[in-house]
């Protein structure tokens, strides 16, 4: 039997498992996805509305409702609800969708396997309405390309602009965003009084042959434009 856990915070609710549906009109059945075979440690899933945020685990991928999560959203706000999919292992970037309630189901799809976990009636139709979406560091030209939902153009340090050529896939890791996964490290860009104006997750290297074309492995270890 799945374990229930329920959090509640401001009207933001979110419940592991998908036992007995409750009579709120808005119900957001959230299903996570991962490649068959890749072990992916823990994975949890965190909603965020109007600034609070609720973080759940899932039980497993063994079953179809081991990978579910039920979301009550904050009823009749019609504010933006955001879920991510973060896994502690396996080199996966986090998965990240944002809707407009009522939505009856989303589904978040670690990685970009055609084999996922759980199988049978559990996995989800289609996979994407479009491209598969870019990995941390890959070239974007849209934030809609990306896992992580930035395409980083440029950064600033102090006075110091550096244009990402073609740019890059990340995500936002400030207080508000989503922790980086393996590999990665979180980067400020400030202005030129030091404020800092964003947060973004740069992948890690140990030498430039680590990084894509066009990149070099600086010396805090990011791959950084030349």
């Amino acid at each position: 039997m799945n374990t229930h856990l329920l959090l509640m915070m401001l009207g933001l609710l979110v419940v592991a498992g998908c036992g007995r549906k409750q009579d709120w009109d808005e119900e957001v059945v959230v299903r996570v996805f991962k490649p068959k075979g890749v072990d992916v440690g823990t994975v949890t899933v965190t909603a965020t509305q109007e600034g609070k945020t609720e973080t759940v685990t899932l039980d497993g991928f063994g079953d179809c409702d081991a990978n579910r999560v039920r979301v009550i959203p904050k009823q009749g706000s019609g504010s933006t609800l955001t879920l991510t999919a973060s896994a502690s292992a396996g080199g996966l970037s986090p998965v990240t969708r944002s809707i407009k309630p009522p939505t009856e189901q989303v589904d978040l799809v670690l990685g970009t396997s055609a084999t996922l976990e759980p199988a049978g009636r559990c996995t989800p139709a289609i996979l994407d309405s479009g491209p598969p979406k870019k990995a941390t560091g890959e070239p974007c030209t849209g934030d809609d390309q990306c896992q992580g939902g930035t395409c980083v153009t440029q950064m600033q340090d102090l006075s110091t602009v550096s244009s990402f050529t073609g740019g890059y896939c990340s995500q936002d890791c400030s207080a508000s965003g989503t922790p980086c996964g393996t590999q990665q490290s979180c980067k400020a860009s400030t202005d030129g009084n030091g404020n800092t104006i964003g947060e973004y997750c740069i992948g890690t290297c140990v030498t430039t042959g680590d990084c894509r074309a066009g990149y070099d492995c600086s010396p805090g270890n990011l791959c950084w434009p030349r």
